[in-house]
């Protein structure tokens, strides 16, 4: 039995996948049910927020994604001053090349009255080298700045790379008026 190759298929499916799809009723998506954000700044636009200490920004492969990263080595942190309109912060870290069994800490803290507070942490285990898709939502606070700080915390020895990538900051799109 002879099967046609695929793509001379998918002229015959997508209609019905389209006509599919208008069938199920969907309407679109209010803003006060998905809470739209907009990309206020990137780690990786010029005019973006400055790292400091000032690390270099790279295409970084992990796994079989690439993207724009940050690599840091262990015990080892960099802040960075964002706008206070942004509540909405998205970042992937990732681990390439650890051993199985080896962990790695990463986290990240905003300073409040003078203090850091930590916003998120977690350990990465050796073995799997993938970018992992993280958000935080951010609270409001007052001034035109405020500062975070992203850690690595103490890694077993090795030859693990560690990155942050995708460093995204977002603002309610009301928020932008």
């Amino acid at each position: 039995m002879h099967f046609p190759p695929l793509f001379r298929l998918l002229p015959l499916l997508f209609p019905l996948l389209l006509l599919s799809l208008a069938n199920t009723g969907c309407q679109p998506a209010r803003e006060s049910e998905t809470g739209l954000y907009v990309v206020l700044a990137r780690l990786s636009d010029p005019d973006g927020p400055r790292i400091r200490p000032p690390l270099k920004l790279g295409r970084v492969v992990v796994g079989r994604e690439s993207r724009l990263a940050v690599r840091v080595t262990p015990n080892s942190s960099f802040e960075l001053e964002i706008d206070s309109r942004v509540r909405r912060l998205l970042y992937a870290p990732a681990v390439r090349g650890a051993a199985v069994g080896t962990k790695h800490a990463f986290s990240i803290e905003q300073q409040s009255r003078g203090s850091w507070e930590r916003l998120w942490s977690e350990e990465f285990e050796g073995g799997v080298s993938e970018w992992r898709d993280r958000r935080i939502d951010l609270a409001e606070t007052s001034g035109a700045k405020r500062r975070l700080r992203f850690n690595i915390g103490a890694s077993e020895p090795g030859d693990a790379e560690l990155f942050w990538g995708s460093v995204t900051f977002a603002a309610p799109e009301n928020a932008l008026e």
